[in-house]
């Protein structure tokens, strides 16, 4: 299993890969702004790429403004 934890500042954005057979991402927000979650998911995720589970910690902007765009 491979962790990444994305460079958000204040906020949680972090994912678990599973040999690439399972992938599973943590919150997905920023309070710098969602367009620097927004350019993390165009770097390090191409488009179609299968996330198999989101998990959400809370409903605190910091944590889930970038999942629209990762949806």
């Amino acid at each position: 299993m491979i962790r990444t934890f994305y460079p958000v500042g204040q906020g949680a954005f972090y994912c678990e890969d599973f040999e690439g057979k399972f992938r599973i991402v943590y919150d997905c927000g920023s309070d710098n702004g969602v367009g620097l979650v927004e350019n993390l998911l165009l770097q390090y995720f191409e488009k179609g790429t299968r996330i198999d589970a989101l998990f959400l910690s809370h409903l605190h902007n910091d944590h889930v403004n970038g999942v629209e765009f990762l949806l």
